[in-house]
């Protein structure tokens, strides 16, 4: 799932694609994570940021 993270968390800012695009995106791909999951794991990465 961490590649998938980075992706979401790219795909914000740098091609303007909100989350539920994003949702939709990946429904088409077969995986079918809710909104609400994405968005938590977003907060999360922000308010706990891992050092590089």
């Amino acid at each position: 799932m961490s590649g998938q993270l980075e992706n979401i968390l790219t795909r914000i800012p740098d091609d303007h694609l909100p989350l539920y695009r994003q949702e939709e995106i990946f429904k088409r791909e077969g995986i079918f994570p809710t909104g609400q999951k994405l968005a938590s794991r977003v907060i999360t990465c922000y308010e706990h940021p891992l050092p590089f």
